[in-house]
């Protein structure tokens, strides 16, 4: 039984040493070039690689740099110029961007409690008064770069 052991212990470690390491390039007919362990069949220029020669590229990306992490670091001469943009490039979605940051001030300024969506569970959770005067301010702000005076 050692034996068998042995045998196929010695087969596992000197497969490798048999392995094809022969690449086969060549451009077929229509132009295509053709990489393979295998010769082809028919008439090509064939070109034999030795995968041994061959330095791998290396592998992965650079990710892109956020220029700005979030709208807090934005100056407010920035966002006031994105605004005058986009109001000159798509006035209509400006205006529903007023009237949408009118409706909620409204809402805001006339409701004793608010109450909005989580987005981590999707329950309705009353705001605290430190979120809802934010929310005031994000609004007025929306008014004052997106309303027309």
């Amino acid at each position: 039984m050692t034996t068998l052991v042995r045998l196929a212990a010695l087969l596992l470690i000197s497969f490798p040493l048999y392995a094809n390491d022969i690449i086969y390039t060549w451009v077929d007919e229509n132009g295509t070039k053709h990489y393979s362990q295998l010769p082809p069949e028919g008439n090509y220029d064939v070109i034999q690689l030795s995968n041994q020669d061959l330095e791998p590229k290396r592998i992965g990306t650079v990710s892109p740099v956020r220029a700005v992490a979030n709208a807090e670091q934005a100056s407010e001469d920035d966002m006031a110029k994105q605004a005058e943009e986009l109001k000159l490039q798509n006035a209509e979605q400006a205006k529903s961007i007023c009237n949408n940051a009118k409706h909620t001030l409204n809402v805001l300024l006339t409701h004793a409690q608010v109450t909005r969506k989580d987005e981590a569970s999707g329950e309705l959770v009353t705001m605290t008064e430190e979120q809802k005067q934010a929310a005031i301010k994000e609004s007025q702000e929306r008014i004052k770069l997106f309303c027309e005076d």
